[in-house]
């Protein structure tokens, strides 16, 4: 069952099911991974206005090295170079710009805070493409013990594996709840870990200011 765990998010394609059509026509064409060769580094992200600009993971700048060569941006099955615009550590976020890349898609944050129970759902992509949909509903909304991170987080029953951090977790609308960072081991497969879309917001509001068409830098 271990195995699965990381083999399926690897070679598998999830398809979404027929209650979260509509959600998914809005995510799939709003996700994106990152990847570099030199350290054989993963990780998913998601677009936050028209232009190219997203959001993904603190931790990848870090196993990266820091250091963005032989790094790229896989969108619809195209490689684009990418910089790194602003970071912060302590929200635990990068915000990305794509060079050349034009989304089909973007999110928007949630503007209330989930409630316990309510029906979630990650979306992200795995290396070869293929889009990641894991449903699943909201288990907390203050799980403290993740690694690197001093704020209390989102768990939820949504599958976690290899390249989902960065990955958008979802409401019913659509509208983002967090970010996927990890997963808790409390559980063999059914089980993530997700920054809470305030905290991102929170740091988005220094750099940028919201609109109706995304976030305008």
């Amino acid at each position: 069952m271990t195995y699965l765990r990381f083999l399926l998010p690897l070679i598998g394609k999830a398809e979404c099911l027929e209650d979260w059509k509509d959600v998914c026509k809005i995510c799939n064409p709003s996700v994106f991974l990152l990847k570099c060769e030199r350290t054989k580094t993963i990780c998913g992200g998601f677009f936050i206005n028209p232009n190219g600009y997203g959001v993904s993971a603190f931790h990848f700048y870090v196993d990266i090295g820091k250091k963005t060569n032989d790094c790229f941006m896989n969108y619809n099955g195209k490689k684009y170079s990418f910089d790194i615009v602003a970071k912060s550590e302590e929200d635990h976020i990068i915000i990305v710009k794509g060079k050349g890349v034009k989304p089909e898609g973007f999110l928007k944050f949630a503007k209330e805070t989930p409630v316990i129970g309510v029906e979630a759902a990650i979306f992200s992509t795995n290396p070869f493409g293929n889009p990641i949909f894991e449903p699943g509903y909201v288990l907390d909304l203050s799980y403290t013990k993740v690694q690197d991170v001093k704020f209390p987080c989102i768990r939820s029953s949504c599958r976690g594996g290899p390249g989902y951090s960065g990955g958008a977790l979802v409401n019913r609308q659509g509208l983002v709840l967090g970010m996927q960072k990890s997963f808790s081991n409390l559980f063999t497969v059914f089980d993530s870990i997700a920054i809470p879309s305030a905290n991102i917001v929170k740091f988005l509001k220094k750099k940028a200011k919201e609109t109706e068409n995304g976030w305008e830098f």
